[in-house]
C-alpha cells in the first residue's frame, strides 16, 4: 500500500512539475510578447514626435515665407499689372521654358499665341 502511495505521489509531483515547466514557458512567452510591444509602442512614440516635430517645422517654414512674401510685396506694381491684363506668372512660365529649351518651337509657338504675342 505504500508503494502505491508513493508512486501515486511521484506522478503528482511528475505532473505538478510539468504543469510548472508549462506555466514558466507561457510567463517566458508573454514577457517576450509584452517586450515586443514597449519596444512597438515606443518606436511609435517616437515616429510620432518625429512627425509632429516635422508639421512644426514646416508650418513655421510657411509662417516665415509667408511674412518673406508679404515684405516684397508691391502692391501698387501688382494693381498696375492686373489692370494691363499683363499676365506676370504665364509670362514668367514662358521665360523659363524658352531659357530650358523644355518645348520645341511649335509648342512655344502656341504658348506665345496663347499669351497674346
Amino acid at each position: 500500500r505504500v508503494l502505491a502511495d508513493m508512486t501515486a505521489v511521484e506522478e503528482q509531483l511528475h505532473e505538478a512539475e510539468e504543469r510548472r515547466s508549462t506555466a514558466e514557458r507561457s510567463t517566458a512567452s508573454a514577457e517576450a510578447d509584452l517586450a515586443r510591444t514597449k519596444f512597438s509602442l515606443a518606436v511609435w512614440e517616437a515616429e510620432q514626435l518625429r512627425h509632429e516635430e516635422l508639421s512644426r517645422e514646416h508650418e513655421q517654414r510657411r509662417f516665415e515665407l509667408g511674412q518673406l512674401r508679404a515684405s516684397v510685396r508691391n502692391e501698387k506694381l501688382e494693381d498696375a499689372i492686373k489692370k494691363t491684363g499683363f499676365n506676370l506668372e504665364a509670362e514668367i512660365v514662358s521665360y523659363q521654358v524658352r531659357q530650358c529649351k523644355k518645348l520645341g518651337q511649335i509648342e512655344t509657338l502656341n504658348l506665345q499665341s496663347q499669351l497674346g504675342h
